[in-house]
């Protein structure tokens, strides 16, 4: 949406989340399609698996994956 001409206020407020959320999101889209230096969201994923010492861990081909964070109670 922000890439196609609307601004973050009208973008954000569309998607009920903060302009800094937002600003966050584009900041990491940018780093993951090799705008800007950074750790993509694909090796953040394979780092974070890889220090848990899951047995899972290899790395993802995907660009990227966003999860969302299970709630625990």
């Amino acid at each position: 949406m922000v890439r196609a001409g609307k601004s973050v206020r009208e973008t954000a407020h569309e998607l009920d989340i903060s302009e800094s959320c937002l600003h966050s999101w584009l900041k990491q889209d940018r780093v993951d399609h090799g705008e800007r230096p950074g750790l993509s969201s694909t090796e953040h994923a394979d780092l974070v698996a890889a220090k848990r010492g899951s047995g899972s861990w290899k790395p993802s081909w995907r660009s990227c994956v966003r999860r969302r964070r299970s709630t625990r109670s």
